[in-house]
């Protein structure tokens, strides 16, 4: 089947479903799971699996969704993969959510693993208001966002030289030998001139 197209108020019952497009405004319940190119509409999916390459439909029950966009009013999914981005206008129920951007007002979601991720306030907003605000909120946070430092490229440097760098070490050591001599020439006066008061002092004792 290219396409399958439910209409509002009517209720229709699937053990699977696989088809190029699917339009549903009403209520569409799949036991196994659904693959198709495109499901739209205003209605209501309940699915085992649902995998699709664009998702813009209302409301979206299933135990696992797999898409490359996904653009809904509610979904509840334990798991929610799509490749691009995932954006629900309303709430977001999701144990694990992996995308390439997420956009959500009001979400319950245990990991998310997303290169972006938009919250907006709650407020009632169409699909397209959705997405809308979501760009509007990226371009604000690039604009606003602290810049990354600047590396410095092309700088001028000199690499040291070993020779160089042996001669300073030398000179470093020259100087630390100095000064160790210095200290124990100085230490070594003063024990001297402390001995020779106190021989002083027995020569001057001894002679009364």
């Amino acid at each position: 089947m290219k396409t399958v197209y439910i209409p509002k108020g009517e209720v229709v019952r699937y053990e699977s479903l696989m088809t190029e497009h699917l339009v549903v405004h009403g209520c569409l319940q799949v036991s196994n799971g659904i693959k198709a190119r495109t499901i739209t509409g205003q209605g209501t999916i309940s699915a085992g699996t649902i995998d699709a390459d664009v998702i813009g439909f209302h409301i979206a029950f299933a135990g696992s969704i797999v898409c490359k966009r996904l653009l809904a009013k509610r979904v509840q999914s334990p798991e929610v993969f799509a490749s691009e981005s995932a954006a629900v206008s309303c709430f977001l129920s999701a144990a694990y959510v992996e995308t390439g951007k997420l956009t959500a007002a009001i979400s319950e979601v245990d990991e998310v693993v997303a290169q972006e991720v938009v919250n907006l306030t709650p407020k009632k907003r169409t699909l397209f208001g959705t997405l809308f605000a979501s760009m509007l909120r990226s371009f604000w946070t690039a604009l606003t966002a602290p810049g990354q430092k600047a590396e410095v490229l092309d700088a001028e440097f000199v690499p040291a030289q070993e020779g160089h760098t042996e001669t300073v070490q030398n000179e470093g050591s020259a100087e630390f030998s100095a000064s160790d001599q210095h200290c124990a020439c100085t230490a070594y006066a003063f024990a001297a001139s402390i001995f020779s008061c106190r021989q002083v002092e027995i020569i001057a004792q001894e002679s009364k």
